[in-house]
């Protein structure tokens, strides 16, 4: 993944060039995020130049913890809570998912700690996840995700929702995520905003190995 990439317009073609060339040598997929601090300013039109592709452009969104809308509810038989390890809501089939979900658990047992990890769980079992890294100042919520059979249910909602409150807890005044599709209109529910624009583009001639 790269992101925060800051070029001039003078080397952008060069120093794209150089970082998918590292990424072909080892035959991994290259992912990148352009946002505000992006630079050059057309920089999207560098990557589409050397096979890049864009996938998905979303909202950056913020949110001021200091003013906590109420506690979402959920029906008694939910629990939402804060866990050591990434749950796992999708059986680790793969390579990928194996790596993913472990390097998800190392990061929150690292010291001094900066990602925690929520579950919402039925019967024990696991159908909801979302991690909060914070960095920068600021309370990052990344990869809220809801089994498919159980969303429409405020879940997602609430787990935001205990990822922003632990942030508060934290010491931290203002959380922040990326929205797409109809997770924005859930996310303004909560007190977020549209502060930027983000696209995620990947390059299309190399398949993500599982």
């Amino acid at each position: 993944m790269v992101a925060r990439s800051r070029f001039t317009p003078e080397t952008a073609h060069r120093r794209v060039g150089e970082i998918l060339s590292q990424h072909l040598r080892k035959k991994v997929s290259c992912n990148w995020v352009v946002g505000p601090e992006s630079q050059p300013s057309n920089l999207s039109q560098f990557l589409r130049a050397h096979g890049f592709s864009c996938r998905i452009h979303c909202a950056g969104m913020a949110c001021d913890l200091s003013s906590l809308v109420d506690r979402p509810t959920v029906t008694e038989d939910m629990v939402i809570e804060q866990v050591d390890a990434a749950p796992i809501i999708h059986p680790l089939t793969t390579e990928r998912r194996r790596n993913l979900h472990r390097g998800l658990t190392l990061a929150a047992a690292l010291k001094p700690r900066h990602v925690w990890h929520f579950a919402a769980t039925v019967d024990s079992q696991p159908i909801g996840t979302t991690t909060l890294h914070t960095g920068a100042g600021v309370a990052g919520i990344y990869g809220v995700e809801v089994l498919a059979r159980h969303r429409g249910k405020g879940i997602g909602t609430a787990l935001v929702y205990a990822a922003m409150e632990h942030g508060k807890t934290l010491g931290f005044s203002v959380a922040v995520l990326s929205a797409t599709g109809k997770g924005e209109g859930v996310y303004k529910r909560l007190g977020f905003r549209e502060v930027c624009k983000l696209s995620f583009w990947k390059y299309g001639k190399m398949r993500q190995l599982d």
